[in-house]
């Protein structure tokens, strides 16, 4: 049971910092799209 919930945890973990970097990201991968919309 130790280990699963170790894994677990792991997995969690991994999930919430791939959330986070798609949070601080995707504004970036957007800003050209902003700039697009501008011009046009």
């Amino acid at each position: 049971m130790k280990v699963s919930t170790y894994l677990s945890i792991i997995l969690n973990v991994k999930i919430l910092l791939y959330m986070i970097n798609e949070n601080y990201y995707n504004p970036v991968k957007n800003k050209p799209l902003d700039i697009k919309y501008k011009k046009g």
